[in-house]
């Protein structure tokens, strides 16, 4: 899928005949923050869950009124198959587990060692990478020992394909999140998948760096970025 990158408009995709949105989006909101001239309020809702009336807010901030973004047209997905989707099912904490030390995996990937994001920053550190098969156990010199799975990234739907890996040294909680700004170019609309560990129970893909433009947020497996899929190039998980 290609990218238009003129205008900004809120994307919504209605799951019809079902109570929950497919995709999460932001919209303008009336209350909250109190923003400066030329700039409006944007919330990034969680879908409708089975049984609610209201979506949760998982955050908000002050967007420029002429930023500029991305516009696509989606059609709606399959009503007819709610199983589809497990990534909007209540996955509760941990549902991916905690992690600690070289994963099981011995396929050929990439491993990549991140900080968590600091106070002030709005991405994560990159320590290091190392691509091989087998088992990699140390990345420049820390030893995976000592760092938790954070997150995987994989190039096809359902958890097929080349994998990349992401550690860190705490896992995800309240006040600890992690995050890329901008993916390299070999990595750039690669993925149609992910899993996140270690207490990260979210993972948010953007269409554009700097978590900017059209968004799909989903609980800790994602199966599917749907219209993101092959098409995002920063991403952020956290609790």
């Amino acid at each position: 899928m290609s990218k238009t990158k003129n205008v900004v408009l809120a994307l919504v995709m209605i799951l019809t005949g079902a109570l929950i949105t497919a995709s999460a989006t932001k919209v303008a909101s009336q209350e909250g923050l109190n923003c400066p001239a030329g700039y409006f309020a944007a919330q990034l809702l969680e879908p409708i869950r089975e049984g609610e009336t209201g979506s949760r807010v998982l955050s908000e901030e002050c967007v420029p009124i002429n930023r500029e973004g991305a516009e696509m047209f989606l059609e709606p997905l399959d009503a007819n198959a709610p199983a589809s989707l497990p990534e909007w099912t209540n996955q509760g904490e941990d549902v991916n587990g905690i992690v600690k030390g070289p994963s099981n995996s011995t396929n050929y990937r990439c491993v990549i060692l991140l900080d968590p994001i600091k106070d002030g920053e709005d991405e994560s550190r990159i320590l290091g990478e190392v691509c091989s098969e087998g088992e990699i156990t140390e990345i420049n010199g820390y030893s995976l020992q000592s760092y938790y799975l954070i997150a995987k990234f994989y190039d096809n739907t359902n958890y097929g394909g080349f994998e990349q890996e992401y550690y860190g040294s705490i896992p995800c909680s309240p006040g600890v999140s992690y995050g890329v700004n901008q993916l390299p170019t070999t990595l750039d609309n690669k993925f149609e998948s992910g899993k996140a560990y270690s207490s990260c129970d979210q993972i948010e893909v953007f269409d554009f760096a700097n978590h900017q433009g059209t968004t799909f947020a989903c609980g800790a497996s994602c199966s599917s970025f749907y219209a993101l899929n092959n098409n995002f190039t920063s991403w952020r998980v956290k609790d």
